[in-house]
């Protein structure tokens, strides 16, 4: 790629700098291949190149000539240069090719220097291509007359290049004030572009981020499901074992509540089976306190067949059989017990509600049926042997061993009270008496 300079008159440097040195690059290129056949043609070759330089001072002051005038008018048309151009990149190439030769004639001077002898002979052929050197050498003045005159029609142009040279000159301005406008706008755009990746390169290693950890967020979570899943279906089988062990439980306690009660049941069957045969032997010397003892067994019995069970399921039979039987036999109703010592004597009053008896004690006793002691009679000095009421039972007789026998008067229970609620009317007065004592006799007659 070759560039070509803006000015016209640089740009006719350079085409006439590629001209000269095509020039001497073609001149040394022959004077070259002289001397690698002899040392001795160097003079000639030298001369050669003293007039080959003559004729380019001359080619380089019309160059020069054409070059300020090409200064004045601004610059070359597009299609002379163009073909310049081309031909000077040939001339170029060609004096890349000359440089290349020059170094190999050097190489091979050493070479020339040996066939010094041969040279000698061919020193007429020498001077025959010297002249043809001569030759191309005014040809070559004559193509630079030629581009001379070229250079002259360029310049008339000059009008025409000016103008179109201003107008693209302006037209540079304005692409160039547009370029730097659009290199601005550029790199703001660039700048902004080189944010925007920065940020879309964040984002992208955020989002990233964020992706790895839902991921693993996800597998988390299905491991925690699947954990989940069969920590549940555990607590169930576990809610099922633990619900089948409490009815299991229920159950085993239910049965052992009734082997329990059972086995209650059993003892208290044994204990009741016991109490009655006892009852039975008991029943031979003491009837009421047999009576007594088979009810507290029967009583027990009852509470135990409370639902109804046929007899023979009955935990015990005995009590109800010593019940039975004892009742069946029994003649004692009721058992009075005060004297501390022989009762001797027994009496009923005439109406059959007040019992007297007399003792070895040395008093005599009044007595309810239900065996409440009523009133004690002391007085005697000895042994009471014999007691009795009068007809009209208000009086009562004693005999004793002190050998004496008393009347006692008799005084029925509603006359006891009264006697007694008279002897205690200041009391229930007195302001020390509690509520209870005070209302005793307020009922009382």
């Amino acid at each position: 790629m070759l560039l070509l300079p803006e000015s016209p008159a640089d740009r006719y440097q350079l085409v006439h700098d590629y001209l000269v040195s095509f020039i001497r690059q073609q001149q040394g290129n022959e004077i070259l291949a002289e001397l690698q056949q002899a040392r001795t043609q160097l003079k000639q070759e030298q001369e050669a190149r003293q007039i080959l330089e003559k004729a380019n001072r001359e080619a380089e002051a019309k160059v020069k000539q054409g070059r300020n005038r090409l200064l004045v008018s601004s610059g070359l048309s597009i299609c002379l240069l163009a073909v310049t151009v081309l031909y000077a990149s040939s001339l170029f190439q060609q004096a890349n090719s000359a440089k290349v030769k020059q170094q190999e004639s050097e190489n091979k001077l050493t070479e020339a220097q040996q066939g010094l002898r041969e040279v000698n002979q061919q020193k007429q052929q020498t001077e025959t291509k010297l002249a043809d050197n001569l030759k191309k050498a005014q040809v070559l003045e004559n193509k630079s007359k030629d581009l001379a005159q070229n250079f002259r029609v360029a310049l008339k142009n000059r009008q025409d290049a000016e103008a179109r040279f201003k107008a693209a000159q302006q037209q540079t301005n304005k692409a160039n004030q547009n370029l730097l406008a659009a290199k601005a706008d550029l790199d703001k755009v660039n700048q902004e572009a080189a944010k925007l990746q920065e940020k879309n390169a964040e984002a992208e290693a955020r989002i990233n981020a964020a992706t790895v950890k839902v991921k693993e967020a996800e597998e988390k979570a299905q491991q925690a499901k699947k954990q989940q899943d069969e920590a549940e279906a555990k607590a169930r089988q576990a809610d099922e074992t633990l619900q089948q062990a409490k009815i299991e439980l229920a159950n085993a306690n239910q049965a052992t509540k009734i082997a329990q009660a059972a086995q209650k049941e059993a003892k208290q069957g044994t204990e009741l089976e016991r109490a009655g045969v006892n009852a039975l032997r008991q029943f031979e010397y003491a009837e009421l306190e047999a009576l007594v003892s088979v009810m507290y067994s029967a009583k027990e019995l009852k509470s135990l067949v409370k639902d109804n069970r046929p007899l023979e399921k009955y935990p015990a039979i005995s009590p109800i059989f010593a019940l039975d039987s004892i009742l069946n036999k029994i003649t004692e109703r009721n058992q009075i017990k005060g004297h501390q010592v022989s009762v001797l004597s027994v009496s009923f009053s005439p109406d059959g509600k007040t019992i007297a008896t007399a003792s070895d004690d040395r008093t005599a006793r009044l007595w309810s049926l239900d065996g409440q002691l009523l009133r004690e009679l002391k007085g005697h000095q000895g042994s009471v042997l014999s007691v009795s009421f009068s007809p009209d039972g208000k009086t009562i007789a004693t005999a004793s061993d002190d050998r004496t026998a008393r009347l006692w008067p008799v005084q029925s229970l509603d006359q006891l009270l009264v006697r007694g609620c008279e002897w205690l009317k200041y009391y229930v007065k007195n302001p020390s008496a509690t509520e209870e004592d005070r209302k005793l006799c307020n009922d009382i007659k």
